[in-house]
């Protein structure tokens, strides 16, 4: 973000344009998750986390998402990671959020083969408007190669779906629920 010699204006532009690199942090969990944010143990998932706006602090440019893998294994997942913005505040059984208006900021390999954050950089940012954020992982892998755990934490429910076949996230109408949600950084 730009600014001119006003502190006026830098005042007014501090919280909505973030230090380049700055991370946002939610949760702080000493709970594993086989099922967050993929379900590794299948050959395809989908799993849908809900950050409230109070959590995310305000608008900003996303660039990037961190998850701490607490139990590695030797396998690559190949991740459609989606984000949007939301009014929902709850996800329940049946209140799946359809990814038709979400952007996709990423798509590729993410290696789950060491303990440690896993840093995903977005293929394109996304802006975050100050309202929910949804997050919704595709994991098309095709691969039981294994299990790995990620650091998670009692919250809102999250949703989640598993299977041998392809799911699509744009079409999907109920889910299983969790009472856990990943640890994340969000960068900016």
């Amino acid at each position: 973000c730009a600014t001119d010699d006003s502190t006026f204006v830098a005042a007014s532009f501090s919280t909505l344009c973030p230090s380049p690199g700055a991370e946002v942090t939610i949760g702080n969990g000493d709970t594993e998750s086989p099922i967050l944010p993929s379900s590794t143990n299948w050959g395809y998932s989908l799993t849908q986390q809900l950050f409230n706006a109070t959590e995310v602090g305000t608008a900003t440019t996303l660039t990037g998402i961190k998850f701490e893998i607490t139990d590695a294994t030797s396998q690559n997942r190949n991740w459609d990671i989606y984000l949007g913005n939301t009014s929902q505040t709850d996800l329940s059984q049946g209140t799946y959020i359809q990814t038709t208006n979400h952007s996709k900021v990423f798509s590729g390999q993410v290696a789950t083969t060491s303990n440690g954050w896993l840093e995903i950089t977005f293929d394109s940012t996304f802006f975050y408007t100050g309202d929910n954020l949804v997050l919704t992982i595709d994991d098309n892998s095709n691969s039981t190669a294994g299990i790995a755990y990620f650091r998670s934490h009692p919250s809102v429910r999250s949703l989640y779906v598993y299977d041998y076949l392809d799911i699509n996230p744009a079409t999907i109408s109920s889910a299983y629920e969790t009472i856990y949600r990943n640890d994340v950084f969000f960068v900016s």
